[in-house]
């Protein structure tokens, strides 16, 4: 498995993925940086060159991120990639049996870390398509709300020599590009996978990447045009994130997939409409 991670016009070429230590020294050999193929960008990112592998991608000029993406699985065709975002940090958790809530780890150990690549690894080889979620919640004793993180911060294992780029969704849609993805795997008849006993933390927003162009009416928008897209995975709703002061427009929830999961110790879950 090979880790990817687009990027772009970051403060100083900085990144967090790479910074936060969560990803061991020992798996860069695996680990692409893909950035723009102009002299702006080379240079910003040159300091990784020697540590990790640098992708350069042609992009037009009034392309995003979900172009990006779109790019990076036509580059990485008949492979299997984990496709995440350059400011995520992921970390082990586990339910404190007593008290029903899951305890988060504050680093990821690299025995950890091995642990999770090959389990995702083996997954992928029956499910080509799933993703850490950004929350779990404890409803009571061993039950589990889904939950897909409704801003776009997402990490995606992609089996590329089962799907195609043209299999996935990312640029149907300008933004919420991986939730779309999600979505348009489900609607191939494929069965997706949701790990549990590993969570992803969301980075602090800052220069660079996709945060400024993030507005509310922009996602307001494209949550209308992913529910237009896959009105039986996605629902719209009313809500307001009060950390950050703006609405949430949009629920996923695959077609027959209950709303509460059980058995966080069991790692993960398969998302399939067929569920009851």
């Amino acid at each position: 498995m090979k880790i990817v991670i687009p990027t772009y016009k970051r403060p100083d070429g900085i990144v967090d993925v790479l910074e936060n230590g969560w990803i061991p020294k020992s798996f860069y050999k695996n680990v692409y940086l893909c950035i723009r193929n102009t002299q702006e960008e080379i240079q910003r990112y040159q300091h990784y060159h020697g540590e990790v592998q640098i992708v350069l991608l042609d992009m037009a000029e009034d392309s995003g991120i979900p172009e990006k993406r779109d790019a990076i699985c036509r580059v990485f065709d008949g492979e299997k990639i984990w496709m995440m975002d350059d400011d995520i940090k992921i970390v082990s958790c586990h339910v404190n049996d007593e008290k029903d809530y899951v305890i988060k780890g504050k680093e990821l150990e690299e025995q950890s870390f091995y642990e999770l690549i090959n389990y995702a690894n083996g997954l992928m080889d029956e499910m080509p398509f799933g993703v850490i979620g950004t929350g779990t919640f404890v409803k009571g004793k061993d039950i589990f709300p889904l939950g897909l993180n409704r801003w776009g911060a997402f990490s995606s294992f992609i089996n590329l020599e089962i799907l195609k780029y043209t299999d996935l969704a990312y640029t149907k849609v300008k933004y919420y590009e991986d939730i779309a993805a999600f979505c348009a795997v489900i609607e191939k008849g494929y069965n997706n996978f949701y790990i549990t006993k590993w969570q992803l933390l969301i980075g602090k927003e800052k220069e660079g990447g996709n945060a400024s162009a993030r507005k509310a009416s922009v996602m307001q928008q494209a949550a209308y045009d992913l529910h237009k897209l896959y009105p039986k995975h996605i629902r719209l709703v009313d809500m307001k994130d009060k950390t950050h002061d703006r609405k949430i427009n949009l629920k996923v929830q695959p077609s027959g997939v209950p709303k509460h999961l059980k058995d966080l110790e069991n790692n993960s879950v398969q998302l399939t409409e067929f569920m009851i």
